[in-house]
């Protein structure tokens, strides 16, 4: 490559004795700084960065390839996958959306290998904040999402014609909500874990209504 004095600067190329390490790319006192190719060994497969440098790490647009498993195009920053991106997983998820710290966190979305997918907020690669996910089977779920899981108020449209509304707690109703079922017939009130339990109405498919309180999907007391 381009030598100043004793110093890589401009184009050139460096390898390591037995080839398991390549960069060719180019320089700038010493350093890997703008476009250029990295292939290396690690864990046993062959990665491949091709894009852009600053200060010998990946920053800018750039494409990292690992062998048979893994491949990112997007925007790095100081080495780490920051800003707009696309992640594919042999066998596994694939997520478009933004990055921090190698990680999805803000607005994306991830496709799921059974063909699921959850559009949305994330934290830390994980469904964080409000999102929707859907499965392949036509349940949709709303609503406001804490580690993976529907925490806070959401709402749960099954394919099957049930809808569910109001608050959650680890994808099950948890507090105050309503539910309704194609037949016609709805509930409103109270929640434990997905069963009425507490103050409630129910109104039967014919318009009949009764009120009390619950315990495991049955009416204890009824409100005269």
């Amino acid at each position: 490559g381009f030598l100043k004095g004793n110093i890589r600067h401009g184009y050139g190329k460096i390898s390591s004795n037995d080839s398991n390490y390549v960069y060719q790319g180019m320089w700038i006192d010493n350093k890997k700084n703008g476009r250029g190719t990295c292939s290396y060994i690690k864990n046993n497969k062959k990665h491949i960065y091709r894009g852009l440098w600053k200060d010998n790490k990946p920053d800018g647009y750039g494409v990292l390839e690992i062998e048979n498993t893994y491949d990112y195009r997007g925007y790095w920053k100081e080495g780490k996958m920051c800003g707009k991106g696309e992640e594919n997983v042999r066998n596994g998820p694939k997520y478009v959306g933004l990055f921090e710290d190698n990680h999805p966190n803000g607005k994306g979305k991830m496709i799921y290998i059974r063909g699921d997918f959850y559009e949305g907020s994330f934290k830390n690669g994980k469904r964080h904040g409000f999102g929707t996910y859907t499965y392949t089977n036509g349940d949709v779920v709303k609503g406001q999402w804490k580690k993976e899981n529907l925490n806070g108020a959401g709402i749960i449209k099954y394919s099957s014609g049930v809808v569910c509304e109001g608050d959650f707690q680890n994808n099950m109703m948890h507090g105050y909500g309503f539910k309704s079922w194609p037949n016609g017939a709805k509930f409103k009130g109270k929640f434990i874990n997905n069963n009425m339990e507490g103050e409630g109405k129910f109104q039967f498919p014919n318009g009949d209504l009764i009120e009390g309180f619950w315990k495991n999907k049955k009416i204890v007391q009824m409100t005269l």
